[in-house]
């Protein structure tokens, strides 16, 4: 895996020891919402709870991380994420029907060949995404 996905998954997975650390579920945060009464850190990381399901998982997360620079065959794919292929199969299968990403399958000689890239969708989400963090990061005053 690359230096630039494992960055962006690490920000994430310190952001949710952060968020779970606080002792707060996101029932907690909504009902500070309710009531009125949550200062803004609150407001800006309370995004995170709603995480679109295609950035739930590390691996999904690592496969647009690599899509988002240009197509990538599954091979490639496969190399960068250091997935099985049952597992990373799985995943762009799922990244497809949330049309995140398009995938173009050809025969190359006698093989089949599957080259994935991203959708208008999923550099769109992929963008707020990642300003979602951001914002996170920089209430955080890290």
């Amino acid at each position: 895996m690359n230096n630039e996905i494992k960055t962006a998954i690490e920000d994430i997975a310190v952001i949710n020891i952060r968020r779970q650390s606080a002792g707060r579920s996101s029932h907690d945060f909504r009902h500070d919402r309710i009531r009125g009464s949550f200062e803004k850190k609150e407001l800006m990381c309370m995004e995170i709870h709603s995480i679109p399901e295609a950035f739930q998982t590390k691996l999904r997360i690592a496969i647009i991380s690599a899509l988002i620079s240009g197509q990538k065959t599954f091979k490639q794919l496969k190399q960068i994420t250091e997935a099985t292929d049952g597992n990373l199969g799985a995943q762009l299968i799922k990244l497809e029907e949330l049309n995140y990403i398009n995938v173009q399958k050809q025969f190359v000689g006698r093989k089949p060949m599957s080259t994935y890239s991203m959708t208008q969708t999923g550099i769109h989400k992929f963008k707020e995404y990642v300003e979602m963090l951001e914002r996170c990061l920089n209430e955080a005053e890290l």
